[in-house]
C-alpha cells in the first residue's frame, strides 16, 4: 500500500495500520545493503505468503526454498 491506503483506514475508523516492509530499507534498519536494494526493487509477482520459516504468515521474496514449501508436492 502506499500514504493514500494508511489515510483511508483511518478515515473509516481503523485505530492504526500494520507498516513493516518498506522500513526494512531505511538506513536505521540493520539488514544487508543487497537485501534493502531487492525489497525496493521487487513487485507483488516476486513475492510470496508463506508460513515456511515462522509457520506464520508472512510475505516473502520467492526462493527456491518458498516454491518448495508451498509445492503441492509436499506432504503435510
Amino acid at each position: 500500500g502506499d500514504g493514500r491506503g494508511i489515510a483511508a483506514a483511518i478515515t473509516l475508523g481503523a485505530i492504526g495500520v500494520w507498516l513493516g516492509t518498506r522500513f526494512i530499507a531505511t538506513p536505521e534498519a540493520w539488514g544487508h545493503d543487497n537485501y534493502k536494494r531487492r525489497i525496493t526493487e521487487i513487485d507483488d509477482e516476486g513475492t510470496t505468503r508463506t508460513r515456511c520459516f515462522s509457520g506464520k504468515p508472512c510475505r516473502m521474496i520467492q526462493n527456491d526454498t518458498t516454491k518448495a514449501w508451498e509445492s503441492p508436492e509436499l506432504e503435510a
